[in-house]
């Protein structure tokens, strides 16, 4: 008669130890994949950079107005008062990301009321159609094109941080992906949008001392002038460091998980992550260079002269470009487009190359 063998199986303790190792290689190769994953997804924002980087120069060069970041139609001629009536979030989000990329996916929750579908829909001015930088790299974009433009997509865009300090977003729009919310994870430099003339909330007049309307050939020292980055390098500006509010650059992490750090394409065609460093307002002997009178330009001095060693978002010596001029109904007299014949920089001499 023939015995059956039984074979022994595993102990718990056994099984407990095989289970605990297993544990403890995953909790070590985890973080390594998770870091991997955050590498490339850092590497294909940067060569969707350097690609649109590409682009831009040669739009410049075959534009006939040597535009460098090509601007919006809404952006020299929409009907209403320069915010569009759109208030903060028309200016501050959804103007910076016009000059390329899809049609939003999802409507823009200002805070104020209904959701903005006007951004998602193929037929109204911010369409992927309308883009400029679409149409001449494109051409002709279909409706189910118009969805799928991975260029302008940074993999790690997660939107804007949940803080109520944010300026360029609304809280209500927090942790919407851009290129989701307006179709581009990319803002150009709009150095500020200056604002020359307002009555009231409405202003009508705009200019930028930042590359955005600008001609390439005006341009100097590019290698280090922002041209488009990753949005939150501008929250992570601290403008005077003397004041605890504004040390708030210390408390936001950009999207590549790097704290005040993220991608950006310079004026050069160069891409790189670089870390935001401290950036104080100019002081007097660089404004007197400017041909600023110190102490006479404080808003302009605090709000848009910021530079740090490794970036700026200026094109001093270049003067600011006009972006639109809006006849103002309640002061014919300020219709001149010099608004005050401003004799130095930004405004003296300023580029007008809408007319």
């Amino acid at each position: 008669m023939m015995r059956r063998r039984i074979r022994a199986g595993f102990t718990l303790i056994e099984l407990l130890v095989v289970v605990a190792i297993i544990a403890l290689l995953i909790s070590i190769l985890l973080p390594g994949l998770q870091g991997a994953r955050d590498q490339g997804k850092k590497a294909v924002c940067g060569s969707n950079l350097a690609g649109l980087g590409r682009a831009l120069y040669s739009y410049a060069t075959e534009d006939t107005k040597e535009l460098i970041i090509p601007v919006h139609r809404y952006n020299v001629n929409n009907p209403g008062p320069f915010w569009g009536g759109g208030g903060q979030w028309m200016w501050r989000t959804v103007l910076p990301g016009l000059w390329g990329g899809r049609t939003a996916t999802t409507p823009f929750p200002t805070g104020s009321g209904s959701p903005q579908t006007t951004l998602t829909n193929d037929v109204l001015p911010f369409a992927a159609r309308t883009k400029p930088l679409n149409k001449y790299v494109l051409g002709a974009i279909s409706q189910s094109d118009s969805k799928k433009m991975e260029m302008y997509h940074c993999p790690s865009d997660v939107g804007y941080p949940d803080d109520p300090r944010i300026r360029d977003n609304t809280t209500a729009a927090a942790k919407i992906p851009m290129y989701d919310l307006v179709g581009n994870s990319y803002r150009a430099n709009m150095g500020g949008m200056v604002q020359a003339e307002s009555n009231g909330p409405n202003y009508y007049g705009g200019y930028t001392v930042g590359p955005y309307a600008h001609r390439l050939s005006t341009l100097s020292s590019m290698s280090d002038l922002l041209m488009v980055s990753d949005p939150l390098v501008y929250e992570m500006f601290p403008i005077n460091l003397a004041s605890p509010e504004n040390r708030r650059a210390r408390l936001f992490m950009g999207w590549h998980k790097k704290i005040g750090a993220d991608n950006a394409l310079f004026a050069d065609g160069h891409t790189q992550q670089f870390r935001v460093s401290d950036a104080n307002e100019f002081d007097s002997d660089t404004l007197t260079q400017m041909g600023l009178p110190p102490g006479g330009m404080t808003t302009l001095n605090a709000g848009y002269l910021r530079r740090s060693e490794r970036h700026r978002i200026d094109c001093y010596p270049t003067p600011a470009a006009r972006i639109r001029q809006q006849q103002n109904p309640d002061n014919p007299a300020r219709n001149d487009p010099g608004f005050g014949n401003w004799s130095y920089w930004p405004l003296k001499n300023y580029q007008d190359n809408f007319n």
